[in-house]
């Protein structure tokens, strides 16, 4: 069982009938659990393995309780994405949902999404000032403003 995600929330999002199609390798018409538990967990273990660059291991929420919807989304379309590896025809919207939850997961790294956590780490601010020297006049194109540059 996940950490942040359970079946009940994937089923929730994809719906029973796309969960059944993707999940039932054995053809008994039954989804089976260990196949979208493994998928669950694989994209936890992904989602945990970049998340952690900026947050300690302890920081990080402990159950699907403390999860944010924005981290069970993140988690829910990449456990989409792995339940399609078999097939090898995917559609767009299961790409779409991988490289939505990849750049949603890059921001969360690099500071321009949180978790929605009560502890959120500080974004390093610190960036060298530029100092500019030029104005628009030395922008236009004659021989004096081409002599500075």
């Amino acid at each position: 069982m996940g950490t942040w995600l359970t079946e009940a929330e994937l089923e929730t999002r994809y719906g029973a009938g796309r969960l059944l199609a993707l999940a039932d390798r054995d053809g008994n018409g039954v989804a089976d659990t260990g196949v979208i538990a493994a998928a669950i967990d694989e994209a936890e273990s992904r989602v945990a393995s970049r998340l952690r660059v900026r947050y300690q291991p302890g920081d990080l929420p402990t159950s699907t309780a403390t999860a944010s919807a924005a981290l069970k989304r993140v988690v829910a379309q990449l456990a989409f994405f792995y339940l399609h590896e078999l097939h090898d025809v995917k559609g767009q919207d299961v790409y779409d949902a991988r490289d939505g939850a990849l750049s949603e997961l890059s921001d969360m790294v690099r500071g321009h999404a949180g978790l929605l956590l009560s502890g959120e780490p500080d974004v390093d601010q610190s960036r060298p000032q530029v100092l500019t020297t030029k104005t628009s006049d030395d922008a236009r194109f004659t021989l004096e403003a081409m002599e500075d540059w």
